[in-house]
């Protein structure tokens, strides 16, 4: 609550159209106190909608509509990730959850300036956010944008259709990123005998390698744990953690470690 009094002063608004439960990734992260909390919120008048943001729609879709209280949900969602997790959102859907997507440029935008320039001549990030709105359980994305360039290919995504060349392109991509970006499906078999949660920590990095936004992903590692912190993974002979759609696991958590820690 304290969070949302500064958001609404700092706004200098006295209510949020959604206010989101961040990050909820597994169903035992929604206890009933902190949904009672959103449901004060709102009949005060401070917030007009319950939103919850996840990673995993699938551990945690059963829980919101058991709930029966969420009326937006934002996920992770783009050409990487396929259709994992369409049978969760058709769920919510159907039960009135209006759906929004998230982080719909995968890889396609990178931070670095050679790469990003690389990757808009291929069409990537046109493609991508193409192939996100393209869903119509979808009723909008938060693509990003910093400049008016941006705003420009956004507002084209919206004016052209789907076609077989993004596809072609999104297929080449998706073979070019796939030892580096973390598709988020916690299907990784194997885990780290020294307590690394391998999904958050190579999504860290993807702040920083395909955003652009390295202090918002150094503040998400270093409000791990100490012990994990610590780790360093390039210490190891071999890595436990197998990624099923190829990510280098090692190299990945090497980075992140190099980076942030």
């Amino acid at each position: 609550m304290t969070h949302l009094e500064t958001s609404l002063r700092e706004l200098r608004t006295d209510h949020l159209d959604i206010w989101y439960m961040h990050a909820r990734d597994n169903a035992a992260a929604i206890p009933d106190e902190l949904v009672a909390a959103w449901e004060n919120a709102k009949k005060q008048g401070k917030i007009r909608a319950i939103g919850i943001s996840t990673h995993n729609p699938n551990a945690i879709v059963d829980r919101v509509l058991e709930t029966g209280k969420f009326e937006a949900l934002l996920s992770t969602y783009n050409f990487t990730v396929g259709t994992n997790s369409d049978a969760a959102f058709k769920r919510l859907s159907d039960a009135g959850v209006g759906l929004v997507a998230m982080k719909v440029m995968a890889p396609a935008r990178p931070g670095g300036a050679s790469n990003a320039q690389q990757m808009k001549n291929t069409g990537g990030p046109l493609a991508a956010l193409k192939w996100a709105i393209k869903n119509p359980l979808f009723a909008t994305t938060i693509p990003s944008m910093v400049d008016m360039e941006m705003l420009d290919e956004n507002f084209r995504a919206m004016s052209e259709p789907y076609a077989a060349q993004d596809a072609k392109i999104l297929a080449v991509l998706n073979e070019q990123v796939r030892p580096l970006y973390c598709r988020m499906c916690y299907q990784c078999s194997g885990q780290c005998p020294k307590g690394v949660p391998v999904p958050d920590a190579i999504r860290y990095l993807s702040y920083a390698d395909f955003y652009g936004q390295f202090a918002l992903g150094r503040e998400h590692f270093m409000a791990l744990p100490q012990e994990v912190r610590d780790v360093r993974c390039g210490d190891c002979s071999s890595c436990a953690v197998r990624c099923p759609n190829g990510v280098h696991v090692a190299e990945r958590l090497i980075r992140a470690q190099e980076l942030c820690a």
